[in-house]
């Protein structure tokens, strides 16, 4: 029974499996910006001492560093940056909370991380937990909660 678990938690972590670093931009650069390779010489922003931060100093993308997401992306939507670096679905989140019509998620998936819900050994949440994401996933909720306040890739 452990192993059946083990092989529908494995399962529940490859579905949720969630984007780390995704780049938003302007609108006008959106046609531009097929990879972060295209971001080399832009004016780049992101949050300080996060994943995406260290990501691009490893791959010596100059960005400027700012102290939380509300400052990163003033500075892309009033057009002093030209793109963003950040969690996808934080990104994602924003500009279809903010009807930032003239800003848009773009490229590739840079780096993906997986996300996961712990429990204590034992809690009896887990199992009807568990199922419960599964019927999510099966009747489609979870791509309309995706949808609803994500918007759409």
């Amino acid at each position: 029974m452990a192993m059946v678990w083990m092989l529908v938690g494995l399962v529940l972590v490859a579905h949720f499996t969630a984007v780390i670093t995704s780049v938003l931009t302007a609108d006008r650069l959106r046609s531009d910006v097929r990879s972060v390779g295209d971001l080399y010489g832009r004016s780049v922003v992101t949050v300080s001492q996060t994943t995406s931060s260290e990501y691009l100093e490893t791959i010596g993308l100059p960005a400027t560093g700012v102290g939380s997401v509300d400052e990163a992306f003033g500075p892309v939507a009033s057009g002093q940056a030209e793109a963003m670096v950040y969690d996808s679905p934080v990104l994602r989140y924003l500009v279809e909370q903010r009807s930032a019509d003239d800003l848009r998620v773009v490229g590739p998936l840079i780096r993906p991380q997986g996300y996961g819900m712990v429990f204590a050994p034992g809690n009896p949440l887990v199992v009807p937990t568990d199922w419960e994401i599964l019927r999510l996933r099966e009747d489609g909720m979870a791509a309309n909660l995706d949808e609803q306040y994500f918007g759409s890739e």
